[in-house]
């Protein structure tokens, strides 16, 4: 019985972790250079598992509180729940923004040369019709409102898994090993915001708290493997795109591999990406929503359009860079949440109301080695923004 919720919850943290970053990583890393780009990655996993412990520890010492800022709220008091607040939604809506920008790309993808055929005049607005119709599809379902959708989530992201491995294992036989030796140390900062983007996995330990509810046990175990398989999976994933397309990667990863790895491997990778990445919209802008009408006592349907339209004026006056915009993400959620999971850790372990069943034993300092290093990366994220 405990193998199968290790399993499921496993699985559940995986397909959490595993979804719109995972596309840009490959594009991140090529710039940076293959071989320094797996070192980075792996001190990122390291320090990104670090954090989801921490934050499995503070959680299993707090009793009945299952979501991020009423945890703040409890250890922090109202000033700090309002931080947390502010960082949901500044990191909602880019992620939001990131959601649109690579589904428009997936859908153009699919269907942009069916379009210029049957209406020319889109031509030049492509991209924008295709996110208008990514748009229309997911505010759909969050206005809606969709029961189990965290099992979707799940579902596409593991077969998302298995795509990635579909397309390693065809990039096998045209992999040039030249590829690999290509370094520029200038995109060591930026492609700390990517990893850090395509590793985030702070809100699935909530969920992970609830299915292993009276299995706590589990939970380090769970979060441990996870995150060793993410790791696997990614580095598998760009080294067979970087191995086989260079520095001719896309930014969305697998557009465009069709050149060599076949029309229907493309199709099928960037069809399945799409689902992915229209269920992380949904699931996202859900929260958002909710977190509009239950904390901040939004109307429902004031909530429901404040979640779609806000990223799609952002794309309109000019915030359109994937690479950049999940970049600079990942590097400001990290810094804000290895700065909240410190906080609370010590907090915690003064005033926790449960006794934990593991406790995390690496050194205070360690974390804020960690806070110093994300920081660069958010400061040298902010200046190419800002550029």
């Amino acid at each position: 019985m405990k193998k199968k919720y290790l399993l499921y919850s496993t699985a559940s943290l995986i397909g959490y972790i595993i979804g719109a970053g995972i596309f840009g990583l490959p594009f991140a890393i090529q710039r940076l250079g293959f071989f320094p780009g797996v070192v980075l990655f792996g001190l990122l996993t390291l320090t990104t598992a670090l954090n989801c412990l921490s934050l499995g520890e503070i959680i299993l010492r707090t009793k009945g509180l299952n979501y991020f800022p009423n945890l703040v709220g409890f250890y922090l008091g109202k000033k700090g729940k309002l931080f947390e607040f502010i960082a949901l939604i500044v990191s909602g809506f880019g992620s939001i923004l990131a959601y649109y920008i690579l589904g428009g790309a997936f859908l153009n993808s699919l269907f942009g040369n069916l379009l210029s055929k049957m209406t020319p005049v889109l031509n030049n607005n492509k991209e924008l019709f295709f996110i208008i119709i990514f748009i229309l599809i997911g505010a759909l379902f969050i206005w809606r409102g969709i029961e189990e959708l965290g099992k979707v989530e799940l579902i596409m992201s593991l077969i998302l898994g298995l795509i990635i491995l579909v397309v390693s294992w065809k990039s096998f036989h045209k992999i040039n090993l030249n590829n690999y030796f290509d370094y520029n140390f200038d995109q060591l900062l930026p492609a700390i915001g990517v990893s850090l983007f395509a590793l985030d996995g702070i809100g699935g330990i909530f969920i992970l708290r609830n299915i292993l509810f009276k299995k706590e046990k589990l939970l380090e175990k769970s979060i441990l493997i996870s995150y060793i398989t993410v790791f696997i999976l990614s580095i598998i994933f760009c080294g067979s795109l970087v191995g086989v397309f260079g520095a001719s990667i896309d930014p969305a990863g697998v557009i465009g591999i069709g050149s060599k790895l076949g029309v229907s491997i493309e199709k099928g990778a960037t069809f399945f990406g799409f689902l992915a990445v229209l269920s992380s919209f949904i699931v996202v802008g859900s929260s958002l929503k909710n977190t509009f009408i239950f904390d901040f006592k939004f109307p429902a349907f004031y909530s429901w359009v404040v979640v779609w339209i806000f990223p799609l004026i952002f794309y309109i006056i000019g915030m359109d860079n994937f690479i950049l915009l999940i970049s600079l993400i990942g590097a400001f959620f990290g810094v804000v949440n290895t700065v909240l999971i410190t906080i609370l850790l010590k907090k915690a372990r003064e005033k926790g109301n449960r006794n934990p069943e593991f406790q995390i034993k690496t050194p205070y300092w360690i974390n804020l080695v960690i806070i110093i290093f994300y920081i660069f990366g958010l400061l040298s994220e902010i200046n190419i923004f800002l550029n």
